[in-house]
């Protein structure tokens, strides 16, 4: 006899988080507009939940957790607010999302050298 699967379950299955950016340590989403010129840029885990991100009025580059490249301009660089540990980022060749985040670059340890 065959046990019927509770729905519940199937639905668990359903929604479970994919992971973004394989290989990497975290994932950066592009601008989020807030208003009255008021912007927020979104750092996320693997599971899209935010870690830590900025909302300035100001630019990006120059507020102290992300770094930017020479045109064309993409964050190149993150320290986090939180530990304060230093990221470099490469562009998401994947063009994934988190919620209707797209991600703009994946972001991975700095390997120090003894």
């Amino acid at each position: 006899m065959k046990t019927p699967i509770p729905l519940a379950v199937l639905l668990g299955l359903s929604i479970t988080a994919y992971g973004i950016c394989p290989g990497f340590n975290f994932a950066i989403g592009n601008i989020i507009s807030l208003g009255e010129g008021v912007s927020q840029w979104n750092v996320y885990n693997s599971s899209c939940f935010v870690i830590d991100g900025l909302t300035t009025t100001k630019n990006p580059c120059t507020q102290g957790i992300f770094g930017c490249s020479p045109t064309p301009i993409f964050f190149d660089h993150y320290t986090s607010s939180i530990t304060g540990l230093n990221y470099t980022c490469l562009r998401d060749p994947n063009s994934e999302v988190c919620g209707n985040d797209v991600i703009s670059v994946c972001v991975r340890a700095i390997q120090f050298k003894p």
